[in-house]
């Protein structure tokens, strides 16, 4: 598990008082993108991609973006354990390794008027790992200016107005995402959140869902017995399962169509007797 701590400079200004401050953490990943050369099935993503992040850009107040995994569909990890192994010409290795760079290049050209307002980027399943050892997710996270998150991060948003009279932090648990679940929120309702109670924000990818569940607490602070609304949120994804004309594994194995999109979590901070407090309300933008 990776931690780190960020400071949203630009929510902790002097106006963090009875007044809110809003910002936006807005997750991304599961984009998967895939063969270029595979009419309609990738430009619907792309195309519905770009949507969502003019949409979350021209709507949202200060977002901040998670990177939640599966950003390219190069390789699985069977593929990856089948290319390890298998005996190639110097040149076809590099052909491989340009390839998959391509791919994130094509992400990373989506993307790049983000960078640098990253918290986070996980690494996913699919994955192309270069023979210095490190992998496309990192090769994406380098270019945003956002640490590298592996599979698993913990993260700590800490807030402070300039006069020290007041502070708090927002802490969000993030996974890419394994397995499968009928109600994949109940997932990180079951397994993770009894066991991670210091997490305001869960986070979860990989299930091509978008759901959420409010977590209510209780809890002390400053000799005060107060509401802790923390929640669990799955992040959705954009890979399309019908496509005219083209055939797909999820028409091939009769699976269910799933929303193409992301959610976005809108973020409202504040004082109520003396005490941080904060707001979450999940914004379905699929």
């Amino acid at each position: 598990m990776e931690l780190r701590e960020f400071e949203p400079r630009v929510i902790a200004r002097e106006d963090f008082s009875e007044e809110m401050s809003e910002f936006t953490i807005a997750p991304i990943g599961d984009l998967q993108l895939i063969d270029p050369d595979v009419e309609g099935f990738r430009a619907v993503a792309v195309n519905a991609f770009k949507r969502h992040m003019a949409f979350v850009e021209d709507n949202f107040p200060n977002v901040h973006y998670i990177g939640m995994g599966d950003y390219i569909d190069f390789m699985s990890p069977s593929n990856r354990d089948s290319v390890g192994k298998a005996k190639m010409y110097q040149p076809t290795e590099s052909f491989i390794s340009v390839a998959a760079r391509r791919l994130a290049d094509d992400f990373l050209e989506i993307v790049q008027h983000t960078t640098g307002r990253w918290m986070g980027l996980l690494s996913g399943h699919h994955y192309y790992e270069f023979k210095d050892g490190t992998n496309t997710d990192q090769y994406i996270a380098n270019a945003l200016e956002a640490p590298y998150l592996n599979k698993c991060g913990y993260l700590t948003m800490r807030f402070q107005r300039p006069d020290d009279k007041n502070r708090g932090t927002i802490n969000i648990w993030a996974h890419h995402g394994v397995g499968s679940r009928k109600f994949p929120v109940g997932k990180l309702v079951d397994n993770v959140v009894p066991y991670w109670p210091e997490a305001d924000v869960y986070l979860m990818g990989h299930m091509h869902e978008c759901d959420y569940k409010k977590i209510e607490r209780m809890i002390a602070r400053g000799g005060q017995i107060v509401e802790n609304k923390a929640i669990a949120v799955v992040t959705g994804g954009w890979l399309k399962g019908y496509v005219e004309d083209t055939e797909t594994y999820i028409e091939e194995k009769m699976l269910s169509p799933r929303a193409i999109g992301a959610p976005v979590i809108l973020v409202k901070t504040f004082q109520k007797n003396g005490l941080f407090r904060r707001k979450f309300q999940y914004v379905d933008a699929t």
